[in-house]
């Protein structure tokens, strides 16, 4: 299980969510990029717009605050999604409605649980608005190139944070040695039921899938181990081993990969984009997948063969 974000996934998580960053930045906008302590964010800068939905109380009367979660704001959507690792369980939501499920055996692997909660953040917060809400006054500022606006990461202790003009575009935890450490015990022994209140998404394996996949779609559907090699305008710059998961709709598919969550449209046999990202596309091709994102004239690919 990985906990960083591939430099592609970091690019489309930000161009994501650059529709939904319209409004000017923060006053704090002009901070320089490099290691900012003890920040005093302004007066008044919590001032936070969100509640959770009833499917969300729901899953957190049942099994609490997730262990890690992430957030994408993109377009006029909130897309969440909450792990809980020690119970067995990932839920993806929608504008606080659940989009998909994923029961599973737990295992145990040494992490830590973060301390924060998705409540705490919502949309159009600045730097001074996550400074604020997180109770963090140290923090790293990292200008991202190459993209149609102005992106940054905003790098807090067990927190990721990405900004487009100025506002929040997404939120990923991360491990912290500071945070909860979970111990072999904290673990469940088996998956937990099935809600019986929801028409859940099972998000392993032995999902039944539709009947109408291609060859190329069939082989990749489930979760499977693949080899990435990561290409910026057809120049190899990394490579690594990966887990990524395919639930297949009727014309959709769910794509978990690196802990993030995408819902991808059919656009023909075989090829899907995301509808908030007209640049980006996956292509199913035997053997494994290709992924592709074009920004500002650069063209960002990864190609993903299947080691099992």
């Amino acid at each position: 299980m990985t906990y960083k974000h591939t430099l592609p996934l970091v690019f489309l998580m930000l161009a994501a969510a650059t529709l939904a960053c319209n409004l000017s930045g923060a006053s704090s906008g002009d901070l320089q990029d490099g290691v900012i302590d003890n920040y005093k964010p302004a007066a008044g800068s919590s001032q936070n717009t969100f509640a959770y939905s009833t499917d969300q109380l729901d899953t957190l009367q049942k099994y609490g605050n997730p262990i890690r979660f992430d957030i994408i704001f993109a377009g006029n959507t909130r897309q969440e999604t909450w792990y809980y690792d020690t119970v067995g369980y990932i839920v993806a939501f929608e504008d606080g409605t659940i989009l998909a499920e994923q029961f599973f055996v737990p295992f145990y692997l040494e992490m830590y649980a973060t301390t924060y909660t998705p409540d705490l953040f919502y949309r159009g917060m600045g730097i001074d608005e996550i400074a604020a809400s997180s109770g963090k006054t140290s923090f790293v500022l990292t200008t991202i190139e190459g993209m149609p606006e102005e992106s940054r990461l905003m790098h807090l202790e067990g927190l990721s944070v990405g900004l487009v003009n100025g506002q929040i575009s997404f939120v990923e935890t991360w491990p912290s040695v500071n945070e909860i450490k979970l111990e072999p015990e904290d673990f469940a022994s088996e998956a937990p039921a099935r809600s019986q209140d929801t028409t859940p998404v099972d998000n392993t394996e032995t999902q039944a899938q539709p009947q109408n996949l291609t060859s190329e779609e069939a082989a990749c559907a489930g979760s499977h181990q693949y080899e990435a090699v990561y290409y910026l305008d057809a120049e190899e710059y990394g490579r690594g081993n990966v887990s990524s998961e395919f639930i297949f709709g009727d014309d959709s598919v769910i794509w978990n990969i690196d802990n993030d969550t995408f819902t991808l449209t059919r656009l023909e046999q075989n090829t899907y984009f995301i509808e908030e990202v007209s640049t980006f596309f996956l292509a199913f091709e035997p053997g494994g997948f290709v992924s592709a994102l074009e920004e500002d004239g650069s063209t960002y690919e990864t190609i993903y063969t299947r080691m099992d």
